[in-house]
C-alpha cells in the first residue's frame, strides 16, 4: 500500500506542476518567446544565405574530386535536375506499386509482409512488431533518402 500511495504522490505532483504550466502560459499575455526573453541567434535571411554557401561548398569539394578523377564538373542546375527526376521516379514507382490496389488488398500485402518480418525477428530471437508499429517504420524508411541504384 506505501508504494502505491507513492506513486500516486510522484504522478500528482508531476499533474499539479505541469497543470499550473499550463495556466501560468494561458493567462499571461504575449507569447512564449517574450516570456523566456528568446531572441532568435541569426535571421532567417541569415539562416537562408548559410543555407546556400553550404549547398555551394559542397559542390565545390565534389567537383574538384571530379577533376581528379578526371571527370568533368557539375553544376547546381545540373545537381537540381538530378534531384528532380530522382524524386520524379519516386513518384512514378509509388503511384505505379499502390496505385492499382484496392485497400483490401494492400491491407492483404501489408499482413503478408508483417506475418514474413515476424518470421525474421522470431528467428533472430527478437519480439514481433505490431502493425502499427510496422507502418510507422515503413514510414520512416520512406522519409529516407537514398542514393538511386546506378542502373535501372
Amino acid at each position: 500500500m506505501g508504494d502505491l500511495g507513492f506513486g500516486l504522490a510522484v504522478l500528482g505532483g508531476i499533474a499539479a506542476i505541469v497543470g499550473l504550466s499550463l495556466l501560468v502560459a494561458w493567462r499571461s499575455p504575449g507569447d512564449v518567446a517574450q516570456i523566456l526573453d528568446w531572441k532568435p541567434t541569426r535571421s532567417p535571411e541569415l539562416e537562408a544565405q548559410n543555407e546556400a554557401d553550404d549547398v555551394s561548398q559542397m559542390l565545390a569539394a565534389q567537383n574538384a574530386r571530379r577533376r581528379r578523377r578526371g571527370q568533368p564538373d557539375r553544376t547546381l542546375e545540373q545537381v537540381e535536375l538530378e534531384v528532380a527526376r530522382d524524386q520524379a521516379w519516386r513518384r512514378e514507382q509509388c503511384e505505379r506499386l499502390l496505385g492499382g490496389e484496392s485497400p483490401a488488398e494492400a491491407a492483404e500485402d501489408e499482413a503478408d509482409l508483417l506475418r514474413a518480418v515476424n518470421a525474421r525477428r522470431a528467428r533472430h530471437g527478437r519480439p514481433p512488431l505490431t502493425a502499427s508499429e510496422y507502418r510507422e517504420r515503413l514510414a520512416l524508411r520512406a522519409e529516407t533518402p537514398r542514393p538511386p541504384r546506378a542502373a535501372r
